[in-house]
C-alpha cells in the first residue's frame, strides 16, 4: 500500500479492521484463560498451606511447592510471549490503518515500543515521559524477579528443613542423617528446574526487544509498515524498518 489516503470503503482497509478486531478479541480472551490457570495454580498452593496447617496436615507436603510455582512461571512467560506476538502484529496493522487515533498498541501496548509526543508538553517534570515510563516498567520487572526468586527457592529451602527434620517413617527415614540424602535430592530437582524457567524469561525479554525494535522500524518507514513483516518469523530480527 502508498501512503496516499485510503477511502474506508476500501476492501483492504475492511480487512485490515477486521483482523485488527479479531486480535483485538483474542488478547481479551487470552487474558481469560490466564486468569483461570493462575487461579488454578494459586488454589493448589493454598491448598498445600492449608493442609499443612490443618490439625492433621503434615508440613512433608510443602516440597510440592516449588514444583507448583515452576509450572506458574513457565506458564506465565508462555502466556506474555504469545501476548507480545499479538502486540507486534497490532501495531504493525496500525500502520495500514487510515484512521486517526490507530496507534494504541504503538504508544500504550504492551511491547513498550516508544512515547506519545502528545505527552511531552503536559509532563510538567524535567525528566522525558518515555524515561519515567522506562523507570517504572524496570522498577515492577526487577522487583517481580525478585519476588519470584525467593518465593521459589524459599519454597524449596523451607521443604528441604520440614523433609530434613521429620523425614519419612515409611521409608525407614526416621532421623536426621537418614532424610537428608532424600531432601537433598529434591533441592537439587528444584534448582535445576529452574534452571529452564530463568532461561525461557531470558529468551522472552530478547524476543520482546527484537519485536519492539522491528515493529519501531516500520513506523518510522514512514508508516508504510511492510505487509510482509506480518508473515515473517514472528518478526524476529529478518526484517528491516
Amino acid at each position: 500500500m502508498s501512503g496516499e489516503i485510503v477511502e474506508p470503503e476500501d476492501p483492504d482497509q475492511t480487512a485490515l479492521l477486521s483482523m485488527y478486531d479479531q486480535l483485538r478479541q483474542e488478547v481479551r480472551a487470552h487474558g481469560k484463560r490466564k486468569t483461570r490457570r493462575n487461579l488454578g495454580s494459586f488454589t493448589v498452593i493454598g491448598l498445600i498451606v492449608g493442609y499443612i496447617f490443618a490439625s492433621n496436615g503434615d508440613a512433608r507436603v510443602f516440597v510440592l511447592v516449588p514444583y507448583v510455582l515452576a509450572f506458574l512461571y513457565l506458564a506465565h512467560i508462555s502466556s506474555v510471549n504469545y501476548v507480545i506476538q499479538l502486540a507486534a502484529l497490532l501495531a504493525l496493522i496500525e500502520t495500514q490503518i487510515d484512521v486517526p487515533g490507530a496507534e494504541y498498541e504503538y504508544y500504550h501496548g504492551g511491547l513498550d515500543i516508544d512515547t506519545s509526543t502528545r505527552f511531552d508538553e503536559v509532563d510538567g517534570v524535567d525528566r522525558s515521559q518515555e524515561e519515567l515510563q522506562e523507570t517504572v516498567q524496570s522498577h515492577v520487572r526487577g522487583t517481580m524477579n525478585i519476588l519470584a526468586v525467593v518465593a521459589y527457592f524459599g519454597a524449596s529451602i523451607a521443604g528441604f528443613y520440614i523433609l530434613s527434620t521429620q523425614g519419612l517413617p515409611e521409608m525407614g527415614m526416621e532421623s536426621f542423617p537418614e532424610a537428608i540424602p532424600l531432601a537433598a535430592l529434591i533441592l537439587l530437582s528444584q534448582s535445576l528446574l529452574f534452571y529452564p524457567v530463568w532461561a525461557s524469561w531470558d529468551a522472552y525479554v530478547d524476543h520482546r526487544k527484537v519485536l519492539s525494535a522491528n515493529v519501531k522500524g516500520a513506523y518510522k518507514g514512514e508508516l508504510e509498515g511492510d505487509m510482509a513483516i506480518l508473515h515473517s518469523e514472528n518478526c524476529s530480527g529478518d526484517s528491516e524498518g
